[in-house]
C-alpha cells in the first residue's frame, strides 16, 4: 500500500492542491488506531488489524514537497533536510510518548490478566495516535488554506 500511495503522490501532487490532499490522506489514516483501539483480543487478523496495517501508509509525506517548493531554488536542498530532520524528531518524540502512555496504562492498568492489561495500554496508545492524528488534519486544514498545487505557482 505504501508503494501505491507513493505513486499516487507522485501523480496527483501537480494536480491537486495540497490541502486536499493531505486533508484527505489524513482523514484516511484517522481510520487505522481507531481499528486499533477497538480491535477484540480474540478478533481474527482479517476483521481489523489487517485493514489498519493496509490504511496506515496512506498518509503520503508530501510535506517535504511542499516545504522545498516554498524556496528559492539554491535554498530548496538546506529547507528539505532541515524539514526532514525536524520530522524525524517528531516522530521519535511521538513514538517515546505512546509507549510511555501504554507502559502507564498497562502498569495501573484495572484488570491484572496479562493480556487484558496490555491491551488497555495499547488502547490507550491507539487512542492517543488517534487525536495526534486528528489534531494533525485541523491544522493542516487551516494552516494550508492558502496552499496551492506544488510546481504551479498561483496567480
Amino acid at each position: 500500500m505504501g508503494t501505491a500511495t507513493n505513486i499516487a503522490t507522485a501523480y496527483l501532487i501537480s494536480r491537486v492542491k495540497v490541502r486536499t490532499l493531505a486533508v484527505v490522506s489524513g482523514l484516511v489514516t484517522m481510520i487505522a488506531p481507531i481499528l486499533m483501539a477497538t480491535v477484540r483480543i480474540d478478533e481474527k487478523y482479517w476483521y481489523a488489524p489487517f485493514w489498519a496495517l493496509f490504511l496506515s501508509p496512506m498518509n503520503p509525506d508530501a510535506s517535504n514537497l511542499v516545504i522545498s517548493d516554498a524556496f528559492p531554488a539554491d535554498l530548496q536542498s538546506l529547507a528539505g533536510g532541515v524539514f526532514s530532520e525536524v520530522s524525524q524528531f517528531g516522530n521519535s518524540v511521538g513514538l517515546a510518548a505512546t509507549a510511555a502512555i501504554a507502559a502507564s496504562v498497562t502498569e495501573h492498568g484495572s484488570d491484572k490478566t496479562d493480556a487484558a492489561s496490555l491491551m488497555e495500554g495499547y488502547r490507550a496508545a491507539f487512542w492517543t495516535i488517534f487525536a495526534g492524528t486528528a489534531v494533525v488534519v485541523i491544522v493542516t486544514l487551516f494552516g494550508l488554506s492558502k496552499g496551492g498545487t506544488v510546481g504551479k505557482k498561483d496567480v
